[in-house]
């Protein structure tokens, strides 16, 4: 972790002034930039403080609303970068958490933990904590739990504690001072779950011949509330905001009732999905290994437009300001804006 390396930019590039994305991705965008990362962005994308972060080949890129690289750091990361409060944090191979400056790339902080860090670290009592691939639960504060046998992915965090799942197909809740409570899935974890208010929902794979799905839990007691299966299995991290947001790798994406835990509606594509929606009040865009992004109405499913980019989409797009930012696994990170 002593090779960590941050470059820092010249003047940061202004960033765009915000504008009504239903306005501006109305009809189908152009590709308004490209740049050519270190490899094949495999991890979420994330932004702050109108800087672009993606990982690549171990690499964390920091990248303006032009398209230039603003810095970079050769850390070796695990997974992707987590944009908090203190600064976009990322963890290593190593079992290193870091912390940089926005703008100028500088390590602010590193936190050394034990294992490989799993996924991104999140703020518990406002300092950073993580998972590790062999299911420990790492605070910065000096505190690690030994909470399960391992991780499926990241942890999810409400700010008091930090709930993730584990490949034996456990979610487990934890707190500084211990595990919370326990739960179990019908099928191994995927991925990182999701927190909505009073409850949690994690996916699971297939496994013995039940199929996939997701799960909702109580977050206060890890009681459950219900499991919707799918097709095959989830592609990528749900998204929630009134409903549930869910792909799947054989090409559905569903609006789920957060409650009930029924489907509003559902639509098949014609290709794997590859990663979380993004959603907006009047749209959902998603993405696939066919290396097209499309937009659908956020109501009934319909689709609006699509555009192809030609790579398969590796990680969750996100959206800054008036354009779409999406991750190929071709190494590029591709903008999407609106005529």
């Amino acid at each position: 972790m002593d090779r960590v390396v941050a470059v820092a930019p010249p003047k940061p590039t202004p960033v765009p002034v915000q504008q009504d994305l239903n306005t501006v991705l109305r009809h189908t965008p152009t590709v308004a930039w490209r740049v050519k990362l270190a490899g094949p962005i495999i991890h979420n994308l994330a932004v702050s403080d109108g800087v672009i972060f993606a990982v690549a080949n171990g690499v964390v890129h920091a990248v303006g609303p032009d398209g230039k690289v603003l810095w970079t750091a050769e850390v070796d990361a695990s997974g992707p970068v987590n944009a908090t409060r203190l600064g976009p944090v990322v963890g290593t191979n190593q079992g290193v958490v870091a912390v940089f400056d926005v703008q100028r790339g500088i390590l602010e902080e590193k936190y050394h933990g034990a294992g490989r860090v799993r996924g991104a670290p999140v703020l518990v009592g406002g300092v950073p904590a993580w998972t590790t691939s062999e299911g420990l639960v790492v605070g910065a504060g000096g505190w690690f739990i030994e909470a399960a046998l391992s991780a499926a992915g990241g942890p999810a965090s409400d700010g008091f504690r930090l709930v993730f799942s584990s490949l034996e197909g456990d979610v487990v809740a934890v707190e500084p001072s211990g595990v919370q409570w326990k739960s179990h899935l019908p099928g191994p974890g995927l991925g990182t779950p999701v927190i909505s208010e009073s409850i949690v929902i994690a996916s699971f794979g297939a496994r013995r011949g039940r199929k996939g799905g997701v799960a909702a839990f109580d977050l206060a007691t890890g009681e459950p509330r219900w499991d919707l299966t799918v097709d095959f299995e989830p592609a990528a991290t749900p998204l929630v905001d009134e409903y549930l947001w869910l792909a799947t790798r054989d090409g559905e994406v569903s609006a789920i009732d957060l409650e009930s835990g029924e489907k509003v509606w559902s639509i098949h594509l014609s290709t794997e999905m590859t990663s979380s929606p993004v959603v907006t009040a009047h749209t959902v865009f998603v993405s696939g290994a066919d290396g097209t992004v499309r937009r659908l109405d956020r109501d009934d499913g319909g689709e609006v437009w699509s555009i192809e980019l030609g790579s398969p989409v590796s990680g969750d797009p996100v959206l800054l300001d008036d354009a779409l930012i999406v991750g190929l696994t071709n190494g590029e990170l591709v903008c999407l804006r609106g005529n």
